[in-house]
């Protein structure tokens, strides 16, 4: 989630995790662009995710890490506030409120149309 553009590798990783969440989800297509790098505005700020797809109601996003050592909890907790952010705001325009509704792979309170994945070698 920083900013720029993935090259190299780096591109190379998130196209390959895009691309197994759309063979899970074939119903899911890009949000924008390719859905690598996609820069999405929430709670007032522009992020860049390395991954984000829709299936038209619902947004599903990805950091995409290629580390060698364990994901830090702050580098998780900063993707959950990045996701809680999105959840918010796109039930606040769908008029839902902050009403929660759980989706395959979310824990409780992740709801309301944004999926969140972590996936990497040592998670």
């Amino acid at each position: 989630m920083r900013g720029g553009k993935a090259t190299g590798e780096d591109r190379e990783y998130q196209v390959f995790c895009r691309d197994i969440l759309v063979k899970d989800e074939p119903n899911l297509r890009p949000l924008a662009g390719d859905g690598i790098d996609v820069p999405i505005e929430a709670g007032g700020t522009t992020y860049s995710f390395d991954v984000a797809l829709t299936d038209g109601r619902r947004l599903v996003v990805a950091e995409c890490k290629r580390w060698q050592k364990p994901v830090s909890q702050g580098e998780l907790a900063l993707f959950a506030y990045k996701a809680e952010l999105l959840r918010e705001e796109r039930s606040t325009e769908q008029g839902q409120g902050s009403k929660a509704r759980g989706s395959r792979g979310a824990r409780p309170g992740q709801g309301q149309g944004v999926k969140g994945k972590a996936r990497g070698s040592n998670l």
